[in-house]
C-alpha cells in the first residue's frame, strides 16, 4: 500500500470516495488540510480539483478552497517534498484571519523552512479562475480544438501533449522534437497536430502516435495555420507561406495562365528565394535556339543577322526577368512570387478563401488561398515583429496586436481602420481571440490579457473596456472556448492553463502599466532598512516592518540596480539614463554623477566596496569605478565575450554583473564562462589577479555562462549562477572548484548567502525561490511566486529575506521548525 501509484490514486479519490459514502467529517477534514492539498496538488496529474473543491461547504474549507482555485498554478512541484507546497499555501493562508487556525495547525507539523509575508504580496489580479489545469513542463506553445474543450500543448523539452477539458486528463504524448517546440496547430477534428522546432515541421497523428518529419530550409519556421476544413495547412518559414496536406505533401496554389507562363519562360521566383541566382531557364534558351534554327533554314535570313536578332531576343529575356523580380520586390502580386518579405503571422479567414499575413516591416496583406493572388494590401503599417492577427467569426473584420501591443481592426472589404487602441507600454503581442458572435474580443499582450466588448455606435465600432487581468508571466495562447462564455489563458511560467468568467471581471486600473518592476534589491549593513531598484514613484526603502520609507520621484529615470554605503549613510542607484545617485535613509537625492565623455550608456550592474568605492557595470562593455565624492578614479575593459544569446554583436561586450568583496576586491563576469578578479588599488586600470572558470572537469555545465554571483560573508568562497539553473562554488583561497549545486532551475537569477554562510539563496527561472543547505546541497525550501524573479538579498540578522521581479518586491520572515 506503501507504492507511490497506490498513494497517489488515495489522494486523488479520498474526497469524492467519502461524499459518496456521505461520510461528511471525513470531506471537511481533508478539504481544511493544508498537508492533504499540498500533497496532491504538487502531484503532476492531482486529479480532478474543481470537482473536489465543489463539495467543500464548511466556512474554513471554503476559504481554503478560494485560496487554493487562486494560487493552484504556483503550487505544482513534482520533484518537491510536500512542504514546499505547504509553505507556498501557508504564504496565502496567512492573509485570510478567518484561517489562523489552519495556519497555526500546519506550522506545527513542519519540519523544514517556510516564509511568512512582511507585507502583502503583490497581485496580479483579484479575479478568481473558474478552473486551473496544471500540465507538465512549461509552456511555450498551445493550440485549442472543439471549442476549448481540447488542448494541445508544445513544451520547453519538446514534447507535445493532448488534455481533455475540464477534467484535465492526458489523452496523448509525443516525443516531439529535439529542441522547444515554436509553434502547434491542431486540425479542426483534433486527428492531426502540426508543430515546430524553427527549423523542422513534424505532423502528429494522436491517436496511432505516427510522427512525420518535414525539413524546411527557406528560413526559421514562425507562423502556423490549420485551414477551417481541415484539408491542410499554411506554414511562414523566411519569405515563403507554403500549404501541406496532413500527409505531408505540399498543396501547390492554382496560378493563373500568365503567371504560369512567365514562370516557364522568364524561370519561378523560388530559385531566388532559395538564393540561387536569377537565370533564364531552358525553356528560354531552346526559344533563343528555335529561333536561330528556323530563321537560318526555313527564312532565309542570313546567319549573323540571326544571331544578332537571337541575341537581342536573349537580352529582352534578362531584361524582362530582371524587371520581373524588381517589380516583386516591391510589390507582389503573388504569395508564391513574395521575395524579400519576412512573414511573422498569418491567419486563415473562416471560410477559408482568404489567408491574412502580418510582416516584419509591418505590411498585412490578403491572399487567395487557392491562387495565391494578392487581395488587399493594408495602407496602415503596424510594428510587425511579435504581432498575432485574427479574422471574426463572419470574415468581414480583421483584428491585429502588433509588436507594441496596439489593437488595429480593419473592415477586410474597404481596407478601412475601424478601431484603434494604443497601450501605455509597449509589449509582445501574443494571441488573439474573438467570441463566437463577435461581440468580445480577447488579446494577450506580454503580461497582461485584455477583453473588450465590440459594438456599432451611431456607425462606428466602439469598444469598451471591460475587464484586464495581469498575469504573472508571459502569455503564450488565449482564447475565448465553451460558446464565447469562458476566458482560456495559458502562461510560459508554472506550466498553467486557466479559465476566467471574463464577463464578470471589473476593470483594473493601469492596466498594462509596466511599472511594478523591482530589478534588485539590497539591505542596509544592520538591516535597517530594504532599499529596492524600481520604478518612477514607486517605493525606493522599506522598513524591516515592510513599510514604505521613501519613494523614488515620478521624473525618476529606470533604475536597474542598487547597492548601500558600507556604514549605511546612503543607498545608491545606478540608473538607465549612465547616472549614479546617492539618497539619504529618508529618500533625499544627496548627489549624482556619471560619465559621459565616450558617449551615452546605460548602468547594468552597481556595487560597493567596503571602502565605500562604487564600481558600474554600463553597456558599452567597460567597468567604471568612482567614488563618494562623484570623482571618477578608474574605467577598464574587462575581458568579457559575447556568447551566442547576443543578438546585436555589434554591440561592445558586456560585464552584466559585478561583486565587491574582500580587501577592495573586485569580480566581473559577463557574457561568457569566465570571472574576473580585479583589486581596486586606485591604478588604471585596476590589477587583475586571476580568472576563474567552470572547466576542466566533469563539472562543466551545460552553459557556462554566468547570470549572477554572491560571496559568503567570510569572504572566502564565492558562488556563480549559470543559465541553466546550476550553481558554482568556489573556494577562493586554494582556487577551487566544489561540486556544483543543480537547483533545478531554467536559469539562476540571483544568488544571497545566509549570514553564517551556510545556506544559499536562489532565485530565477520558473518564478521559483529555493534555500540550499550547501554541506548536503539539500533544498530546505522551494516556492513559486507570481512573475519572474531577479534578484534576492539576506538581511544581516538572517531572519529575513527579499526578493525583486516582474511583480514587484516580496519581503519574507524567514521561520524555522523547533528543535
Amino acid at each position: 500500500m506503501n507504492h507511490p501509484a497506490t498513494e497517489e490514486i488515495m489522494l486523488r479519490n479520498v474526497l469524492r470516495d467519502a461524499a459518496r459514502r456521505g461520510d461528511r467529517e471525513t470531506v471537511e477534514l481533508a478539504a481544511r488540510s493544508v498537508r492533504y492539498w499540498a500533497m496532491r496538488l504538487r502531484l503532476s496529474d492531482p486529479g480532478r480539483v474543481e470537482q473536489d473543491l465543489s463539495l467543500v461547504t464548511g466556512p474554513d474549507s471554503s476559504d481554503l478552497a478560494q485560496v487554493i482555485r487562486q494560487g493552484r498554478h504556483l503550487l505544482r512541484s513534482p520533484d518537491a517534498p510536500w512542504q514546499s507546497a505547504a509553505a507556498g499555501l501557508l504564504l496565502r493562508l496567512e492573509e485570510i484571519p478567518s484561517l489562523a487556525s489552519i495556519v497555526e495547525e500546519t506550522e506545527a507539523i513542519l519540519d523544514r523552512p517556510w516564509l511568512r509575508a512582511i507585507r502583502p504580496l503583490p497581485r496580479t489580479t483579484e479575479a478568481v479562475p473558474v478552473q486551473t489545469l496544471s500540465i507538465a513542463g512549461p509552456l511555450r506553445s498551445m493550440a485549442v480544438a472543439e471549442d476549448g474543450n481540447l488542448i494541445v500543448s508544445g513544451h520547453e523539452d519538446g514534447s507535445i501533449s493532448m488534455w481533455g477539458v475540464p477534467q484535465g486528463d492526458l489523452r496523448a504524448v509525443s516525443p516531439g522534437h529535439a529542441s522547444f517546440v515554436g509553434q502547434v496547430a491542431v486540425s479542426p477534428d483534433a486527428a492531426r497536430v502540426v508543430s515546430t522546432d524553427f527549423e523542422e515541421l513534424q505532423i502528429w497523428d494522436p491517436a496511432t502516435g505516427s510522427r512525420m518529419n518535414i525539413p524546411l530550409t527557406g528560413g526559421p519556421l514562425v507562423a502556423l495555420g490549420a485551414h477551417p476544413d481541415g484539408s491542410h495547412f499554411a506554414v511562414a518559414d523566411g519569405p515563403s507561406v507554403r500549404f501541406f496536406d496532413y500527409e505531408g505533401q505540399l498543396v501547390p496554389l492554382r496560378q493563373p495562365f500568365v503567371s504560369t507562363l512567365l514562370d516557364r519562360l522568364l524561370g519561378s521566383m523560388a530559385r531566388f528565394k532559395e538564393g540561387r541566382a536569377p537565370a533564364l531557364p531552358p525553356l528560354a534558351l531552346g526559344l533563343v535556339l528555335l529561333w536561330t534554327l528556323l530563321a537560318v533554314g526555313l527564312a532565309g535570313i542570313p546567319g549573323d543577322t540571326a544571331v544578332f536578332t537571337a541575341a537581342g531576343l536573349f537580352s529582352l529575356l534578362h531584361f524582362a526577368l530582371f524587371g520581373r523580380l524588381r517589380v516583386n520586390l516591391r510589390w507582389p502580386r503573388n504569395l508564391a512570387h513574395v521575395l524579400l518579405s519576412s512573414f511573422y503571422s498569418l491567419c486563415f479567414a473562416p471560410d477559408g478563401h482568404v489567408l491574412a499575413t502580418a510582416e516584419h516591416g509591418g505590411s498585412v496583406r490578403l491572399w487567395c488561398t487557392t491562387s495565391g493572388r494578392l487581395l488587399k494590401t493594408f495602407r496602415q503599417k503596424i510594428h510587425g515583429t511579435w504581432s498575432t492577427l485574427a479574422f471574426n467569426p463572419a470574415g468581414t473584420h480583421l483584428a491585429v496586436v502588433d509588436g507594441d501591443s496596439n489593437l488595429t481592426i480593419w473592415d477586410t472589404r474597404s481596407g478601412t481602420v475601424l478601431l484603434k487602441e494604443r497601450n501605455d507600454v509597449a509589449a509582445a503581442g501574443t494571441s488573439i481571440s474573438w467570441s463566437p458572435d463577435g461581440t468580445w474580443l480577447a488579446y494577450g499582450a506580454d503580461h497582461s490579457v485584455r477583453v473588450r466588448q465590440l459594438a456599432v455606435v451611431d456607425g462606428t465600432l466602439t469598444a469598451t473596456r471591460s475587464s484586464a487581468i495581469r498575469l504573472p508571466s508571459g502569455t503564450t495562447t488565449i482564447a475565448l472556448v465553451q460558446s464565447g462564455q469562458l476566458l482560456l489563458t495559458a502562461g510560459d511560467t508554472g506550466a498553467s492553463i486557466r479559465l476566467w468568467d471574463y464577463q464578470n471581471l471589473r476593470e483594473q486600473t493601469g492596466e498594462g502599466r509596466d511599472d511594478r518592476w523591482v530589478r534588485a534589491v539590497a539591505y542596509h549593513p544592520e538591516g535597517d532598512w530594504l532599499a529596492l531598484a524600481s520604478e518612477a514613484g514607486r517605493t525606493l526603502l522599506l522598513s524591516p516592518k515592510g513599510s514604505e520609507i521613501a519613494q523614488l520621484p515620478q521624473d525618476s529615470a529606470v533604475v536597474h540596480s542598487i547597492a548601500t554605503a558600507p556604514d549605511g549613510s546612503w543607498a545608491a542607484t545606478g540608473d538607465w539614463d549612465g547616472m549614479i545617485r546617492l539618497w539619504s535613509p529618508e529618500g533625499q537625492l544627496l548627489s549624482e554623477f556619471g560619465d559621459h565623455s565616450q558617449g551615452p550608456h546605460r548602468i547594468y550592474a552597481l556595487t560597493v566596496s567596503a571602502t565605500g568605492q562604487l564600481a558600474a557595470a554600463c553597456s558599452d562593455g567597460k567597468v567604471r569605478v568612482w567614488n563618494t565624492n562623484g570623482r571618477l578614479e578608474s574605467c577598464f575593459e574587462a575581458n568579457i565575450k559575447n556568447d551566442d544569446r547576443e543578438i546585436d554583436f555589434s554591440r561592445p561586450p558586456t560585464v552584466s554583473t559585478l561583486l565587491a568583496f574582500g580587501d577592495g576586491l573586485l569580480a566581473t563576469t559577463g557574457g561568457d564562462e569566465t570571472i574576473e578578479i580585479h583589486r581596486l588599488d586606485y591604478s588604471e586600470p585596476p590589477k587583475t589577479l586571476h580568472s576563474l572558470r567552470a572547466d576542466g572537469t566533469a563539472l562543466v555545465p551545460a552553459d557556462g555562462s554566468f547570470t549572477c554571483l554572491a560571496h559568503a560573508p567570510h569572504g572566502r568562497s564565492l558562488a556563480a549562477g549559470h543559465w541553466n539553473g546550476e550553481v558554482s562554488l568556489w573556494e577562493l583561497a586554494s582556487d577551487t572548484l566544489a561540486p556544483r549545486l543543480v537547483t533545478g532551475m531554467e536559469s539562476v537569477q540571483g544568488l544571497a548567502y545566509s549570514p553564517s554562510g551556510s545556506l544559499l539563496l536562489t532565485v530565477g527561472g520558473n518564478n521559483q525561490l529555493k534555500i540550499w543547505d550547501l554541506a548536503s546541497h539539500t533544498c530546505l525550501l522551494a516556492v513559486r511566486l507570481e512573475g519572474s524573479l531577479l534578484s534576492c538579498a539576506w538581511s544581516p540578522a538572517g531572519d529575513q529575506i527579499a526578493c525583486g521581479g516582474s511583480s514587484g518586491v516580496f519581503h519574507f520572515r524567514l521561520r524555522f521548525p523547533l528543535p
